[in-house]
């Protein structure tokens, strides 16, 4: 609150709050910030709940994450295509609705569960990752062009700072259910619902 009071009243503030009455720039950030709040936040405890509950070794915890690594590298190029299809908000938002579709999934994964029934998780995730790249282009897009260093500050920064508070908001839900296994599941099914308001941000401010 004191930082948006003082760049309100400075002759040049470092972040020009104007951008943020724009609709699809707000609702872009604001759909980043979800996304991120929620991925990295179920990221940071997946490889411990790998080794921990389903008894993977360290190299197949790592191995886990190069399906999806593969298939955002693969799918990335196609989402453009897409996105000349349905539009940037449908399309950020099928991404998104994957993504949290690939969470529920994996909070349903139990003790002796293998790569058969991570896999599928893991591949949801890495689609939906991938739809989601339009989202920068979009929320860009809705500034002026001398604006545009700014609004990719703006928008950089939200993703690193929601990854930071999705571990601890995470972390939280983890560490209060006593078992973590439990808790872990939780923190997927909440990490879940964020980014599907994501998806509904999406769909109702980007073009």
């Amino acid at each position: 609150m004191a930082f948006v009071v003082a760049e309100r009243r400075a002759r040049e503030p470092m972040v020009e709050l104007r951008l943020f009455r724009v609709r699809s720039f707000s609702g872009g950030v604001a759909a980043q910030v979800l996304w991120g709040l929620g991925v990295n936040g179920v990221f940071f405890y997946t490889a411990i709940f790998l080794q921990g509950v389903l008894g993977f070794t360290p190299t197949d915890s790592g191995m886990a994450f190069v399906p999806l690594a593969l298939l955002v590298v693969i799918v990335t190029p196609l989402a453009p295509l897409v996105e000349r299809w349905l539009g940037a908000g449908r399309t950020v938002a099928a991404g998104l609705v994957l993504v949290a579709g690939g969470m529920a999934l994996a909070a349903t994964l139990e003790a002796g569960d293998g790569w058969g029934r991570l896999l599928p998780a893991v591949c949801a995730i890495g689609v939906g990752s991938a739809l989601t790249m339009p989202l920068g282009s979009a929320v860009l897009g809705a500034v002026p062009e001398a604006r545009a260093g700014v609004a990719g500050g703006i928008f950089s920064v939200s993703r690193e700072i929601s990854g930071l508070f999705g571990i601890a908001a995470v972390g939280v839900i983890v560490h209060a259910a006593g078992d973590f296994a439990t808790g872990y599941a939780a923190g997927l099914l909440a990490a879940a619902g964020l980014v599907l308001a994501g998806a509904l941000i999406s769909l109702a401010t980007l073009p």
